[in-house]
């Protein structure tokens, strides 16, 4: 899971829902929206930030 794979690099990584799920009123083709906090980030550019999430996601 995303969240495991993220709190194995950083222990106070936090992970948000936000949006059309977290308002409960998503539609079929609705997007998952996520804040994600986490040092891992830190002086990383957008791009390599991407990645990253992407590689953690499998």
């Amino acid at each position: 899971m995303f969240v495991d794979a993220l709190r194995r690099m950083d222990l106070e990584a936090d992970v948000c829902l936000c949006g059309s799920y977290a308002r409960g009123d998503w539609l079929k083709d609705s997007d998952v929206d996520l804040i994600i906090v986490s040092k891992v980030f830190d002086r990383m550019d957008v791009g390599a930030r991407f990645s990253l999430v992407k590689k953690l996601m499998g």
